[in-house]
C-alpha cells in the first residue's frame, strides 16, 4: 500500500515507536494528560469489521464506532490506500487553495442532496465547528439584530465556549458557562417516552411544537436569526423527534423566514438505515451540518446550504487545517465504499434485526422501558419500574462494564443533572460500524443478554 520509504527514520524505529507501550510510559502519560483516559489502550483494529484489540490483546465488539464514526468499519482498506495515496502528493495547504480532492468533494456532496444543498463549506474539527458556521451563516442571511438561537432541551452541539450554552447544562461536569449564554433560548423536544409536558402521545396534538411557537413569539428578548435541532438527538437519549413535528418546525421557520439548522453530526451517511435524518423523514432543513462518518475515521466537518445564502468571506469562515486533502480524499473514499457495499440499506435491515430480538428481549426484562431506532441508531433505555419510568444510572453504568467484560463496547447517553443530583444517563446505546458481521452482530446480542440478567439482579437485591 505504501510504496514510499522512509529517508531520516527507518522501518523499525517506527514500529516501535507506533505499536510498542510500557506501563510506565501509560502511567506518566496519564499524569501528563489533562483530560482523563478510558481503561483500555486501543491498538488496532480488524479491517472492515466492528472488531478492535487492545494492547494487552483482548478483543472487543465496538457498539461506538468510537463516537459513532467509524461508518466503514475499523480501518477500511479502500480508505486507507486512498488516504496513503493522496498523502505522496499533498499533506496541506492553506484554506483558500482548491486541491483536487477538495473539488471533487464539493462536487460530490452537491450531487447527492438534488438543488437543496449547493453551498457547501469544510473544516477539519467536525459538527461543532459547522454548527458555528452555520450560526454566522444565519446572523450573515438575517442581519443585524437578530443574534438569538433557539435550541432544545437536552440538545447537544459542541463543547466550545460558544456551544456550550447551545447545548445541556452539565454543572460539575463542565465548571464554566461559556460565552454568549444570553444568545441562547431552549424550548421542549419531543421525547415521547418521558413527555416534558406531561402529555399522552396518542392524545398530545403536539403540544411541544405548539410550545415551541410560543417561545419563538414570547420567550426571545432579540430577534431569531436560526433553530437549531438534531432531528434526533444523540447524547440527549437517542430520541427521534415524530415526523409531524419536524414538518411544523420546517412550516414555523418559512412563515417567519427564520434559518433552520439541523445537526446531523451523528445522523449522517447511513447511521439511521439513510443517507441522513432529512430523507428518512423527507424534512429537510436550510442548513444541515454533517461530521463523524463522512470522514471514514478523519476528521472533516461539513455545512450544506441553499443558494439563497450569501458566501462568506474569507475571514469570516477558515482554519489553519479546514482545506486539508487528506481528510477530503479520505470522504470520498468512504462515501464510495458505502454507496458501493450498500451499506444504507444494509443499516436499515441490520437495525431491523437487532431492533426485533430487543423487543423480544423486552418482553422477558421489565427492566427495558423502552426501545429506539431506526438503522443502527439504537438506544435502549433501562429502569426501575415500567411504571413509573424511573431510570436507573446504576444499573445502566454496570451494564456497560458487564458489557465491556465480557468483550463488547456499549456506551451511555449524556446525564441530567440539576439540583437533586443525577438521572437520565440511563440509555444503552447500540451504534457499530455498518460494516459489522453477523457472527458480531450475535455475540453483541448473546452478551446484552447477559448483561440484562446481571444488573436484573440488583433490582432484585441479589
Amino acid at each position: 500500500m505504501i510504496d514510499f520509504e522512509p529517508q531520516d527514520l527507518n522501518h523499525e524505529w517506527v514500529e516501535e515507536l507506533l505499536t510498542c507501550v510500557t506501563d510506565e510510559e501509560l502511567e506518566d502519560a496519564t499524569k501528563h494528560s489533562l483530560v482523563p483516559f478510558k481503561e483500555q489502550v486501543l491498538y488496532e483494529g480488524v479491517p472492515y469489521t466492528a472488531t478492535v484489540r487492545d494492547s494487552k490483546g483482548d478483543e472487543y465488539i465496538d457498539c461506538t464506532a468510537q463516537a459513532w464514526t467509524l461508518n466503514v468499519g475499523y480501518v477500511n482498506p479502500d480508505v486507507l490506500y486512498t488516504v496513503a495515496y493522496q498523502m505522496k502528493r499533498l499533506t496541506h495547504v492553506r484554506y483558500g487553495y482548491p486541491t483536487v480532492p477538495r473539488i471533487k468533494l464539493l462536487n460530490k456532496l452537491a450531487s447527492m442532496f438534488g438543488e437543496r444543498f449547493q453551498k457547501i463549506c469544510f473544516n477539519n474539527e467536525g459538527g461543532g465547528f459547522g454548527i458555528e458556521g452555520a450560526m454566522k451563516l444565519a446572523m450573515v442571511y438575517k442581519g443585524p439584530p437578530h443574534t438569538t438561537f433557539i435550541t432544545a432541551w437536552r440538545g447537544y452541539h459542541g463543547s466550545s465556549l460558544a456551544l456550550l450554552p447551545a447545548s445541556a447544562w452539565l454543572p460539575v461536569i463542565t465548571r464554566f458557562p461559556g460565552y454568549g449564554i444570553d444568545r441562547y433560548v431552549k424550548a421542549p423536544y419531543p421525547y415521547c417516552y418521558r413527555c416534558p409536558l406531561g402529555l399522552e402521545e396518542e392524545s398530545c396534538d403536539l403540544g411541544c411544537l405548539k410550545m415551541m411557537e410560543g417561545t419563538m413569539r414570547h420567550s426571545v428578548n432579540a430577534p431569531i436569526a436560526g433553530v437549531i435541532i438534531e432531528p434526533i438527538q444523540g447524547p440527549g437519549g437517542h430520541v427521534p423527534a415524530p415526523r409531524k413535528y419536524l414538518e411544523g418546525r420546517r412550516e414555523l421557520c418559512t412563515r417567519f423566514d427564520i434559518p433552520l439548522i439541523f445537526d446531523e453530526s451523528q445522523t449522517g451517511w447511513g447511521r439511521v438505515g439513510a443517507w441522513c435524518a432529512s430523507d428518512l423523514y423527507g424534512v429537510y432543513p436550510d442548513m444541515i451540518v454533517f461530521t463523524k462518518a463522512i470522514g471514514g475515521g478523519f476528521p472533516l466537518g461539513v455545512l450544506m446550504t441553499d443558494e439563497r445564502f450569501p458566501d462568506f468571506t474569507e475571514a469570516e469562515e477558515h482554519t489553519t487545517f479546514g482545506s486539508n486533502p487528506v481528510m477530503m480524499a479520505a470522504a470520498l473514499a468512504n462515501i464510495e465504499v458505502i454507496e458501493r457495499m450498500g451499506l444504507v440499506e444494509r443499516s436499515k435491515k441490520l437495525g431491523e434485526k437487532i431492533t426485533a430480538r430487543l423487543r423480544e428481549l423486552q418482553g422477558a426484562y421489565d427492566i427495558i422501558g423502552d426501545i429506539r431506532c431506526p438503522g443502527l441508531y439504537i438506544g435502549v433505555e433501562l429502569v426501575e419500574d415500567r411504571e413509573t419510568k424511573k431510570p436507573s444510572f446504576p444499573m445502566a453504568s454496570e451494564f456497560i462494564k458487564e458489557g465491556t467484560r465480557n468483550g463488547v463496547i456499549y456506551d451511555l447517553s449524556m446525564p441530567d443533572l440539576f439540583l437533586d443530583g443525577v438521572s437520565g444517563r440511563n440509555v444503552i446505546k447500540i451504534k457499530p460500524p455498518l460494516t459489522i458481521t453477523d457472527s458480531e452482530v450475535e455475540k453483541v446480542l448473546e452478551v446484552f443478554e447477559i448483561c440484562l440478567k446481571h444488573v436484573s439482579k440488583m433490582k432484585q437485591g441479589g
